[in-house]
């Protein structure tokens, strides 16, 4: 019979941080491009440097039916799981791909990325940077256009 052999543990510190609880009526909710044209969203920041997390930003978004967010880029990884409705998340290489209701999608760093809602219902999706960066002032927004913005 083979014996299994268990890794050694990272060091614990001590004391041990408190487990953190977020109550959605205690999130502030930042509207984004509201009445002004087709980039619209909704984010409400659910953890992020600023609040304690010394390893990720994590964050719940909404966009409207018909909607988008701008093309952009990161300096850290990022990762969306979708919770309601499709997201059609657009590479500027012409990768275009559909995420449903259950899906995940990884966009590594540098990548540069539009989100669309082409759909007929709201699109809800949490999202996660890896490592967090200090400020969502670090995303790099791009006035630009990339080939294929407007499918």
């Amino acid at each position: 019979m083979a014996t299994k052999t268990m890794a050694s543990a990272a060091t614990v510190p001590t004391p041990q941080p408190p487990f953190t609880l977020v109550k959605k009526s205690d999130l502030k909710r930042e509207d984004w491009g509201k009445n002004t044209n087709r980039f619209e969203r909704s984010l409400w920041h659910i953890l992020t440097p600023s609040m304690g997390s010394e390893h990720c930003w994590f964050a719940y978004q909404e966009t409207p039916a018909g909607r988008m967010g701008q093309w952009h880029h990161h300096t850290y990884d990022e990762f969306y799981y979708v919770l309601k409705g499709t997201a059609t998340v657009l590479g500027d290489d012409g990768q275009e791909l559909e995420v449903n209701a259950g899906d995940t999608i990884f966009i590594p760093a540098y990548k540069r990325h539009q989100t669309q809602n082409r759909g007929t219902e709201t699109l809800a999706f949490v999202f996660a940077y890896v490592p967090p960066p200090k400020s969502i002032d670090e995303n790099v927004w791009l006035n630009t256009v990339s080939p294929g913005a407007d499918k």
